[in-house]
């Protein structure tokens, strides 16, 4: 995915923080193509068997974000990190809305797979990642963003590198941080 229309997208933001409606439908006509393709990475890694669809996933997002009122969108980097961050917590609400349906509570553990875009993950594992990425926001925050921004966005590296203003190896190297260390954290659980 690639996020079009930087400077665009960076001032209806500001002025869509200033309470502007005209820049906020243009900005959400701008930035919906985006929001979907985060939302199918997302969904992707999703078990079969969900039945949240791309367009519940960003709408649910949507209204989440909008319920921000007094927030001042500062760039890009911070309305697409409060995205990948309103779709993770909504798949997390969900993964534990079925944990506690099924009662699921096998200690299989999450596989950290290049990418982290696992395949048929379980309500249990998501939990196990979240908890996880949650310690390390609270060792690093920048680490955490740049998970939620490849992982529950969906973002390349090079994508979180233009939002960062950084090198893609900078960035590479931030995201292999990561991922060792929530590996390492996951394991030892």
């Amino acid at each position: 995915m690639e996020i079009q229309n930087y400077d665009e997208i960076t001032t209806l933001l500001h002025k869509s923080s200033l309470g502007n409606p005209a820049s906020e439908s243009e900005l959400i006509r701008l930035i919906y193509q985006d929001l979907k393709h985060i939302a199918i990475n997302r969904l992707r890694s999703e078990s079969e068997n969900c039945t949240l669809s791309v367009t519940a996933l960003v709408h649910e997002a949507f209204l989440r974000l909008s319920t921000l009122k007094n927030l001042t969108w500062q760039s890009r980097r911070h309305y697409f990190g409060a995205a990948a961050e309103a779709m993770r917590r909504i798949l997390i609400d969900r993964a534990r809305y079925h944990l506690c349906e099924s009662r699921e509570g096998d200690n299989n553990r999450i596989q950290l797979e290049e990418g982290l875009l696992l395949e048929d993950i379980r309500p249990k594992e998501l939990l196990d990642l979240d908890d996880a990425l949650f310690d390390l926001g609270r060792y690093d925050s920048e680490l955490a963003e740049i998970v939620k921004l490849k992982y529950f966005a969906g973002l390349s590296l090079n994508d979180i590198a233009e939002l960062f203003e950084v090198s893609s190896r900078t960035i590479d190297r931030r995201w292999q941080t990561a991922r060792a260390w929530l590996l390492s954290e996951i394991q030892n659980k």
